[in-house]
């Protein structure tokens, strides 16, 4: 259990920087939170179904040994009623196993398909995000073009300067993006 809370946090900690590193204009939270909750949902299930899994393994073994043992005893009653009770449980034991592992096969393949719908919102996001920033950067150059331009259309030095701290300032209010 202490390894799903620890993956649970991983998770959720993963989730927190996706949201927080995109424009809030592009994606919300709901974005990602849907399909992270779905996983989140699924790991305590997956984590019990493998717990019971190592747990009906040992039974098993358990019961083997017990059998293999009542193999070299002579065959009274009494040993007879312990040996057909000990096959009971093997039996029981082994068809439970095998309901588990379908059980685990299903819920690791919803698994695979909630975390694949998670990634490709991630990557979508992603994607609008990079597209965003190089819009930013074409506006960015443009503008110094326009600066470069401008200042060597223009006489006089006074006004050279002006000109050029106003395009700066409007430089400065551009929404620049940090690209990773």
């Amino acid at each position: 259990m202490r390894r799903v809370h620890r993956k649970h946090t991983e998770i959720l900690y993963v989730f927190d920087l996706c949201v927080h590193s995109f424009p809030q204009q592009s994606v919300n939270k709901n974005y990602f939170s849907v399909p992270m909750e779905k996983i989140c949902n699924l790991l305590p299930a997956i984590s019990s179904l493998f717990t019971e899994r190592e747990d009906l393994i040992k039974d098993i073994d358990k019961y083997q040994k017990k059998l293999h043992k009542f193999e070299g005893i002579e065959r009274t009653g009494e040993n007879l009623a312990k040996m057909a009770k000990h096959q009971v449980q093997l039996d029981t034991s082994a068809a439970r196993l095998k309901v588990v592992d379908v059980l685990i096969n299903r819920d690791l393949k919803e698994l695979t398909l909630r975390t694949e719908v998670f990634l490709c919102r991630i990557l979508k996001a992603h994607l609008n995000w990079e597209y965003q920033s190089s819009v930013v950067s074409v506006e960015a150059d443009t503008k110094l073009a326009e600066l470069f331009c401008n200042a060597s259309r223009t006489g006089s030095l006074a006004t050279l300067e002006t000109e050029m701290n106003n395009q700066l300032s409007e430089l400065r209010k551009l929404p620049l993006t940090r690209r990773g």
